[in-house]
């Protein structure tokens, strides 16, 4: 403002420039109070128009600058103060102690929003004056289905995967709001049709997800093969590790429940990108059953996927007969989400079995086992 009214020519810039500074602290009224005088003496100065007129568009083009870009990145971003949060604000500060509330009303503002994010008693202060979301993004998604919003719980999944991986909306999204869905149910705290409705909902949505996936690498494998003969030395490179990962025959199976196959889903779906030969059975099936049609020759790896809250036992189960009856297969058991020591789930687990808690630790370790698997062929080969 000082060095605005320095150039068009307003005398004593600097102090009107200081005073615009400190009644900027009043929200919405304090600029214009702060116009007035430099307006005013442009009036009294002037012979004409011309002074007043660049007066008033300097003010007019300062405020829509501050108020639409400025105001708006400070306190959302810097703050976290809401605009709506500022205006409430001045008018309670003002209500409270009159002008000198007007003036102090967005660092108090300021002050209470640091409490409520810092004082769990106050936390409530974050939520009605922050910008930070209410819920987190898997408690949003539950919060959606457990209201019967499928539709919204899905534009949060592509608002999600927008800025995120697959895996990492899958691990941090969607497999939390399963769990709180299933340990919620297991408590008696969600009802046997709010639970089915999620569970199918959450079925349909990476049905959804796999079919655009399957979209994608058909367009991508036609584009592969178009720019072959232009790229033919890329190829041949990427020939090798696609190969190996194609050989791999993978097999997802769901410890016990409903909630446990949607994982296998997942596990699957994110396998399948890789080029593995992976399929998903269905909780449908009985464990003898699950067993029984495994063929040890045509698989290479059993990943056996559980969801809490009692993911440790029930994979334990299943893993302890799959290794009884299938001696030389690798397994991975899943314990998605679980917030116990790995090591002791190790332990627990037992069964020559590797445990991972993640979708990623899950990807890691299987193309591991594909460069072990195929490395020991090779030895095979040359004896």
């Amino acid at each position: 403002v000082g060095v605005g009214l320095f150039l068009i020519g307003v005398p004593n810039a600097i102090l009107w420039g200081i005073l615009a500074g400190v009644l900027r602290f009043i929200p919405y009224i304090g600029p214009w109070i702060a116009a007035t005088m430099p307006i005013g003496l442009s009036l009294a100065i002037s012979t004409g128009w011309g002074l007043t007129i660049l007066t008033v568009l300097l003010f007019v083009v300062l405020e829509l600058f501050n108020n639409n870009l400025f105001e708006p990145w400070l306190y959302g971003k810097k703050t976290g103060v809401s605009a709506v949060a500022v205006m409430l604000a001045a008018v309670f500060w003002t209500w409270l102690w009159g002008p000198m509330g007007l003036l102090l009303a967005t660092p108090l503002t300021v002050c209470v929003l640091v409490v409520g994010k810092h004082v769990p008693q106050l936390s409530f202060l974050n939520i009605l004056l922050g910008t930070d979301p209410v819920f987190e993004p898997q408690k949003h998604v539950y919060q959606r289905l457990l209201a019967g919003d499928m539709e919204e719980a899905a534009q949060l999944l592509e608002s999600s995967l927008e800025h995120k991986s697959l895996v990492d909306v899958y691990d941090n999204v969607l497999i939390p709001a399963l769990a709180i869905a299933e340990t919620h149910w297991q408590l008696g705290d969600l009802n046997d049709g709010k639970h089915k409705f999620i569970m199918q909902s959450l079925k349909e949505m990476l049905q959804d997800r796999n079919d655009r996936q399957q979209e994608k690498l058909a367009a991508q494998a036609k584009k592969d093969v178009a720019s072959a003969d232009d790229a033919a030395g890329n190829t041949v490179s990427a020939e090798v590790p696609n190969s190996r990962l194609s050989a791999m025959k993978i097999l997802c199976l769901p410890a016990r429940t409903e909630a446990d196959e949607i994982t296998a889903m997942m596990l699957a779906q994110i396998l399948g990108t890789t080029g593995c030969s992976v399929q998903a059975v269905s909780v449908t099936s009985l464990a003898d059953e699950m067993i029984e049609l495994i063929d040890p020759s045509s698989v290479n790896v059993i990943c056996v996927a559980a969801t809490r809250p009692a993911a440790v036992m029930h994979a334990r189960h299943l893993c302890k007969r799959l290794r009884v009856r299938y001696p030389a297969v690798k397994l991975v058991a899943g314990l998605w989400d679980s917030p116990g020591d790995p090591n002791k789930a190790q332990e627990r687990i037992g069964c020559g079995a590797t445990v991972v808690s993640t979708l990623a630790d899950a990807l890691k370790e299987i193309l591991l086992m594909s460069g072990s698997h195929f490395s020991q062929s090779d030895q095979q080969v040359s004896s």
